[in-house]
């Protein structure tokens, strides 16, 4: 069911520009995904903050080869979504999660996760599972990791990198219905509005 009310909206912000060579940034490599979301495409962020929403046990990652077999803060037994999509676009590694400790220098070329088990839309989303990181706060996380990039490749080849070997998607929506729709006693005295107007509000319609 939470795979069938949240949306995946994959923009591309470059990567797809087949145009002469001389235009492409070979040197990047093959691309970089940038994810935001919930537990669908959650990598592992939730290893890292105290919460009750956590995959590091089985069987989350039976089948995921990359691993081994063991668990690695996926919310599944093998490759979420974004791994798939990142398969697809030819990226040798996965996007590693944002708060990892090894999520620095060269591995930011291959995109950073940031998506987190539990996160709505509406930052009061998922507060049953005491902590999550919200969509602002991962918005947040990502201009740290733009700021990484000006540093690691100079600001001019890191705009460049966004442009021509980014994609990002967002896997976002479930836990706001779940948590704030079908369960309203989960949100009792946060909510003075309809859930639909309040999310629509967060984001407006722009021409």
């Amino acid at each position: 069911m939470a795979a069938a009310m949240a949306f995946l909206a994959v923009v591309c912000a470059a990567a797809m520009a087949a145009v002469s060579g001389a235009e492409e940034v070979y040197e990047f490599g093959s691309g970089a995904s940038f994810i935001f979301g919930d537990s669908l495409v959650d990598a592992g962020n939730n290893n890292y903050i105290p919460s009750l929403s956590k995959a590091n046990m089985t069987p989350n990652g039976i089948d995921f080869a990359a691993s081994g077999g063991m668990p690695t803060g996926r919310f599944t037994n093998g490759r979420t979504i974004a791994d798939i999509i990142g398969e697809m676009l030819g990226q040798t590694d996965y996007s590693p999660p944002f708060l990892a400790p090894n999520t620095t220098g060269g591995a930011l070329l291959n995109g950073v996760n940031y998506a987190s088990g539990g996160a709505g839309i509406l930052n009061g989303t998922g507060r049953i599972f005491v902590n999550r990181i919200g969509m602002d706060l991962q918005v947040d996380y990502f201009n740290i990791t733009r700021k990484q990039l000006d540093d690691l490749l100079g600001k001019a080849k890191a705009k460049e990198f966004l442009k021509k070997k980014a994609i990002f998607s967002i896997t976002v929506g479930s836990n706001d219905f779940l948590n704030n729709y079908l369960m309203p006693v989960l949100s009792a005295g946060t909510l003075n509005r309809p859930i639909i107007y309040i999310m629509l509000d967060r984001w407006p319609e722009t021409d």
